[in-house]
């Protein structure tokens, strides 16, 4: 079961692109273009100037994500901040979406919760660490037209959307309640249920004779969303602790379908577990 911890960064990141409605993002941080959005040229370059003036000259929007068949558009700003255009409409969002990794975020537009409307899903990556890589998702309940949120043609609006986002603990707790885990110190072996489903882990290769297992848990420290335009799935990092290591050890994957519903929030339901393949 040996394995470097940066291979599974990279293959649950590699997971990430598996979104049946965005098209491919952009390969480097994109000006906007009168083409695509000509109604936003004025308000990107107003918050250009405003950038540059308090010093931070990387604050020049650049295009994250685009649907244009959905005439959908995601501007970034540095250190924070981005620019939801849609169907001619923008809107400000004070959302942290920067790394050092510079990941482009994940975007699709559908009917998540069974409503009468549709909803923007947007997945951006924003955590990234020793033993961590993450995006935080976000849900927009579209307001019909923006009817109720008048503005003037080439200024960001505000409240345009509802912004709902699962928050880690939520997560965390359902997972412990839908996973239980035991250790066989002798065999090393991991036993998992997971939604009742049973699996089992050899952890020899790994565990070291004088370590005490402590549990599985932690699993948003390492998360990765798969965006369609129909749903919503999540694969989270599945570790142990175990007094004597300095890390989480990582053995596989849980996945989850997420479940959104705009009153009661985020319900992960059919899980699974993905063993790591080196196990």
């Amino acid at each position: 079961m040996k394995r470097l911890m940066i291979s599974l960064l990279a293959a649950l990141l590699l997971f990430g692109g598996c979104n049946a409605a965005q098209t491919d993002p952009p390969t480097t941080m994109e000006a906007p273009t009168a083409t695509e959005a000509p109604i936003i040229t004025e308000a990107l370059t107003t918050i250009k100037a405003a950038a540059q003036a308090t010093g931070y000259q990387k604050s020049i929007p650049g295009l994250l994500a685009k649907l244009p068949e959905e005439e959908l558009y995601l501007y970034g700003i540095l250190p924070r901040g981005a620019l939801l255009y849609y169907q001619g409409r923008g809107t400000y969002l004070d959302w942290d979406h920067y790394s050092p990794r510079e990941f482009y975020p994940k975007m699709a537009i559908g009917n998540y919760d069974s409503d009468a409307t549709q909803e923007i899903a947007i997945a951006l990556y924003n955590k990234s660490g020793t033993g961590l890589s993450g995006e935080e998702l976000h849900i927009l309940e579209i307001r019909p037209r923006y009817s109720e949120y008048p503005s003037s043609s080439n200024e960001p609006e505000e409240n345009a959307y509802k912004d709902s986002f699962p928050k880690d603990e939520d997560y965390e707790a359902q997972l412990q309640a839908l996973i239980s885990a035991s250790f066989d110190s002798a065999a090393k072996t991991l036993k998992l249920k997971v939604e009742g489903k049973a699996y089992e882990v050899d952890c020899s290769a790994d565990f070291q004779d004088d370590w005490v297992f402590h549990g599985v848990e932690g699993y948003t420290n390492i998360l990765s969303y798969e965006l369609s335009d129909s749903e919503i799935w999540v694969e989270f990092g599945a570790g142990y602790f175990a007094k004597g290591s300095a890390i989480q050890n990582f053995f596989g994957t849980i996945r989850a379908k997420v479940n959104y519903q705009e009153d009661e929030g985020f319900r992960l339901s059919d899980l699974s577990f993905v063993p790591d393949k080196e196990s």
